[in-house]
């Protein structure tokens, strides 16, 4: 998806003033100059509903280098308008001053954005809030002075015990609001049959939608593989949360027993990760793709054998149904809604943290590798995840809120 992006020290009012109806996505994450991956999901979520409905997405986030106190990014395409509101901060919230600055340059900027947004557009038929903290604060704001009513959709693993940031390690004040937005909010959504259950147990949520992530399926398609070792690929930050020691364990007893194998692992390596590789067995199998563009990521898939993810705790994973996409036949771990996309025909699921049934799932994916049907495997998930099935999904969302008529 190709934006034209603009920069504007002003209020942008020639670009926002319209009186075609839209609905207003509030995403407390989103891709932006400051962090450029943080919520590419929900990003690519704004393409595959806009290519149904009229979508502008607010997402506020400070500018450590900024010069000016607010500066206003203005991404366009057809039917959608991405704003990303920088303002100047360093972003060191490890201080209790720190935090009160942050939050108060935060608040202060959406609040007059959306102020004057109201003022030179009609009023938003809906709200929707990507991830309840913060923007989930700024749409109860907006019902309470402009009785619109808002949705939420949880894209985050942290109701997870395993996850750093489980909710109950949060603190009071934190829980009590994000239980208010849910309490306030007329409809949720989640990606994951998992935690939607976990979630409509803990904030009594009668009913959960669930919109599964979304694939560029121009991207991630089946390709046959040049022959070659056997390969797995993996994609991830390499950290914790995707226990890269315990898959790097499995492998080196893999390589330990068939020198035919190879991983390729894709994605920013830590120096933790670094060193453990470097003094691993089988470092001379293992080739390092560092951080690369997304159509890298599909290519590299498209040249392997297998996607092998062994978290520890994740909602449902993008990587997962991209490798799907790509015709890849998935090992994963039961982590949250980690295996929701896997069955018997894609692939194998195991236990987080068991090594053994991680390094087994690997030697019976070899063994059992021609049983595997790619193209089926692509077809079908093409179906599922693609831009115009996703989309869809939130047009019928939106069709059921009762505010229907007249969206485009």
């Amino acid at each position: 998806m190709r934006n034209k992006i603009l920069l504007y020290k002003d209020f942008p009012s020639e670009l926002i003033n319209s009186d075609k109806p839209y609905i207003l996505w509030l995403a407390s994450w989103y891709p932006s100059k400051t962090m450029p991956y943080n919520g590419d999901f929900i990003q690519r979520h704004a393409y595959a509903a806009s290519m149904y409905l009229n979508i502008l997405v607010v997402h506020t986030i400070h500018d450590p280098h900024a010069t000016d106190e607010i500066i206003y990014e203005v991404r366009e395409q057809p039917n959608l308008k991405e704003i990303i509101i920088y303002f100047r901060d360093n972003g060191d919230t490890s201080t209790l001053w720190g935090k009160l600055r942050y939050n108060l340059r935060f608040f202060q900027a959406i609040r007059n954005f959306i102020s004057l947004l109201f003022l030179n557009r009609s009023l938003p038929r809906l709200v929707h809030v990507h991830v309840p903290m913060k923007m989930g604060k700024v749409a109860l704001w907006i019902k309470d002075k402009w009785k619109i009513p808002f949705l939420v959709s949880e894209h985050s693993a942290s109701y997870i015990p395993t996850a750093p940031d489980y909710f109950f390690k949060r603190s009071r004040l934190y829980q009590k609001n994000v239980q208010k937005i849910f309490a306030e909010a007329f409809r949720v959504t989640n990606v994951s049959d998992t935690i939607s259950k976990i979630l409509q147990k803990l904030f009594s949520i009668r009913q959960i939608s669930i919109i599964r992530n979304v694939v560029d399926e121009k991207l991630f398609f089946y390709s046959p593989k040049i022959e070659g070792n056997f390969r797995f690929i993996h994609v991830s930050t390499m950290n914790h949360q995707k226990n890269f020691d315990g898959l790097m364990n499995a492998f080196e007893k893999l390589y330990s027993v068939n020198q035919d194998v190879e991983l390729l692992l894709a994605g920013p390596m830590p120096l933790t990760a670094r060193a453990r590789l470097d003094k691993s067995p089988s470092k001379h199998a293992v080739m390092c793709s560092g951080e690369v563009h997304y159509a890298e990521i599909a290519r590299f898939m498209q040249e392997a054998n297998c996607f092998v993810l062994f978290s520890r705790y994740e909602n449902f994973p993008c990587v997962i149904i991209e490798a799907l996409c790509c015709g890849l036949p998935v090992i994963s771990s039961d982590a949250g809604g980690s295996a929701e996309a896997i069955n018997d025909v894609n692939g194998i699921v195991v236990p987080t943290e068991n090594e053994e049934a991680l390094l087994a799932a690997m030697k019976k994916m070899i063994s059992e590798y021609a049983n595997y049907n790619r193209p089926s495997i692509a077809e079908d998930a093409a179906l599922k995840y693609s831009y115009q099935t996703i989309g869809r999904k939130f047009e019928q969302l939106y069709l059921e809120t009762g505010l229907q008529q007249n969206w485009k």
